[in-house]
């Protein structure tokens, strides 16, 4: 639920139109230096908002968010299974 709230707010706040994600310094700093070690572990069982599918991809409504951050930041996330 706590991830649905972030990506929630996270997609209000993007104006459609607007795709920059304006950052402070900090976080800028902070994703420089944490880039390559990004993690996400989502829940397994949490369908339709995240989860793996039959083929063991990660899916559903987060994955679409996640897509659309990382996107957004030109990061990567890297999804592990708990």
């Amino acid at each position: 639920m706590i991830l649905l709230t972030i990506f929630s707010l996270f997609i209000f706040s993007c104006s459609r139109f607007d795709t920059d994600i304006k950052l402070s310094a900090e976080e800028t700093e902070w994703l420089e230096k944490n880039i390559s070690s990004i993690e996400f572990i989502p829940d397994p069982s949490f369908m339709p908002f995240e989860g793996f599918d039959r083929r063991n991809v990660f899916s559903g409504i987060g994955a679409d968010f996640l897509s659309e951050i990382e996107n957004r930041l030109s990061v990567k996330f890297k999804v592990k299974k708990s």
